[in-house]
């Protein structure tokens, strides 16, 4: 591939950022956004956990509106949650624009429009949203940048649609520009190399189906710049069918453009962004490695990050990873596919009670503090261990602690994060979930590890989640660092805090029969346990409407 060149109407200044926390990588991603020919091939931004993908869309953006010469930006995310964030972030940007603006007018800015009042007016962002959509579901700052009647979201005229430089939308959304007469390149009336938008930057693209994608795509012209941005090793998109998931359909189109020789490592068409500004560095250590060629660095604040350290709890020197091992077994009722332990629930909240008696802060200018119920989450797979814990901590008075799904995290970070499993090697005879949860998925794994900031507690049964690489891993970490406690484990048979007749039993099994290898272990599943079967079929999730 020839190397990405600029715009033909593009003069690119030296930039000052708008965002004075934007570190070189993602300054660079911007540059590289903003010098990348038109018409070429996507250019990709790839952002692990906590680096800071949303701040290099925001400055790409407002580098674009403030250096060509006549810019239409489409600007979209998979959900409504992440494209309220960008419109957001934008407009918390705006009058810092506007100021720039006014001293160093763009030539898209005609003369007789240079007061503030107008610059206001021209240089804004508009939200687009989906008249399916209820007007409470947007965040109340937003509204001013949006057009609805009494009870539903309305479309301004085409010649407002086309006058305006930024159009925050959803991928699904994107389909009412279309019927609202803005040019799409992929319609047969419009001429290939005469489409609307300049540029079109897609956050957390490795979320989107790919049919979903192309709905923004295709009003990309010759004329047209393609961004990226997005980590394809975490959660891809949500496909229920079995069929559609064996025909690659869950695989997303970055995920498949990251595979392909343009996008090999050194490449003009990727940035890889390496500083993470969320985790304390042994929590970044396991993730960096398994997923990320140990190229995470951290660079977080310490006062945060390390806000647990002298909690009784962690050995002296610790790191702030704990796993607690417990005997136990999973379940389900009739009226519901998903699972939920309560061993682990209880657990859960015995640990949840203890941590908001513990005081943090006295760190630089953080003052000392008791922990609250903002600084703490629960992340499981099974929406019906989500509903328990719910309960059981509702009727303790900490209602107010968030508990989600893994999915329902991803983008999401907490100070300290617990995880539960749910899957227990005690069940009294073997069910397909035993593979399924947070095992057999690397990219959920991921997730449900990377939220935290300052403290990681995993609340597990090791002697059902040894079976999964990525578990074992986790595992093998918490012993070699004292981080483990609890029931014994093939891992740790001396020195366990619990002896049980039925645990040796489980171990000589596994070590007779292989280690990783439950499709020995239970024959009459294996075509489940090698993937035959959804998560999805599993649990009850919601399913995710796109509008």
């Amino acid at each position: 591939q020839p190397e990405p060149s600029r715009g033909e109407d593009f003069e690119l200044d030296p930039l000052n950022p708008f965002q004075k926390e934007i570190n070189q990588e993602q300054m660079q991603a911007v540059v590289d956004i903003l010098r990348h020919s038109y018409g070429d091939v996507p250019y990709v931004v790839f952002g692990p956990p906590g680096t800071g993908k949303t701040v290099v869309v925001v400055e790409a953006v407002l580098q674009i509106l403030l250096n060509h010469a006549d810019p239409h930006i489409l600007v979209c995310a998979p959900s409504n949650g992440a494209a309220d964030v960008l419109a957001s972030r934008l407009r918390e940007r705006l009058a810092a624009l506007h100021e720039e603006i006014l001293s160093r007018p763009p030539a898209w800015l005609a003369g007789s429009q240079r007061t503030p009042a107008d610059v206001q007016s021209c240089a804004s962002i508009y939200r687009l949203n989906s008249p399916q959509r209820t007007i409470a579901e947007l965040r109340g700052e937003l509204l001013a940048y949006t057009t609805f009647s009494a009870d539903y979201f309305t479309l301004p005229t085409i010649a407002s649609l086309l006058a305006m430089r930024v159009i925050v939308s959803t991928c699904g959304a994107t389909h009412l520009l279309l019927e609202a007469g803005v040019p799409c390149a992929a319609s047969p009336t419009t001429d290939k190399g005469k489409g609307h938008f300049t540029h079109i930057l897609v956050d957390e693209a490795s979320q989107a189906l790919e049919p979903e994608l192309l709905l923004p795509l295709s009003f990309a012209s010759s004329g047209t710049n393609v961004a990226l941005i997005g980590d394809h090793m975490q959660l891809g998109p949500t496909v229920r069918s079995h069929f559609c998931r064996k025909h690659t359909l869950a695989r997303s189109m970055l995920e498949r453009l990251i595979g392909l020789p343009a996008y090999a490592s050194g490449s003009s068409y990727v940035t890889r962004l390496v500083r993470n500004y969320r985790s304390h560095g042994a929590l970044l250590a396991l993730p960096s490695r398994l997923f990320y060629c140990s190229e995470l660095q951290e660079h977080a604040d310490p006062t945060v990050t390390h806000a647990m350290a002298g909690w009784s709890e962690l050995r002296e020197g610790g790191i702030p990873l704990l796993f607690y091992g417990l005997r136990s077994a999973h379940m389900h009722e009739v009226d519901s596919p998903s699972y939920f332990n309560v061993t682990e629930a209880e657990k859960l909240v015995e640990l949840i009670e203890k941590l908001v008696q513990v005081e943090i802060g006295g760190q630089g200018d953080k003052p000392r503090r008791k922990i609250d119920t903002n600084d703490l989450a629960v992340v499981t797979p099974f929406r019906k261990q989500v509903l328990k814990v719910r309960h059981m901590l509702r009727q303790r008075g900490l209602g107010a602690v968030r508990v989600g799904s893994v999915d329902d995290y991803q983008g999401q970070e907490e100070l300290i994060v617990l995880v539960s499993t749910v899957l227990g090697s005690g069940t009294s005879a073997p069910t397909p979930s035993l593979a399924q949860g947070l095992m057999s998925s690397p990219n959920r794994f991921n997730v449900a590890i990377t939220r935290a900031k300052a403290l990681l507690l995993v609340v597990g049964d090791p002697n059902a989640l040894y079976d999964d690489q990525y578990w074992r891993e986790l595992l093998q970490y918490a012993v070699e660092h004292d981080a483990y406690r609890g029931c014994a484990h093939p891992l740790l048979v001396e020195g366990a805090e619990e002896e049980d007749v039925s645990i040796r039993l489980a171990q000589l099994a596994q070590q007779t029969l292989g280690l990783g290898d439950a499709c020995r272990m239970f024959p009459r599943f294996s075509s489940f346990l090698e993937g035959g079967t959804d998560y999805e079929s599993y649990d009850d999730q919601p399913w995710r409407v796109m509008l």
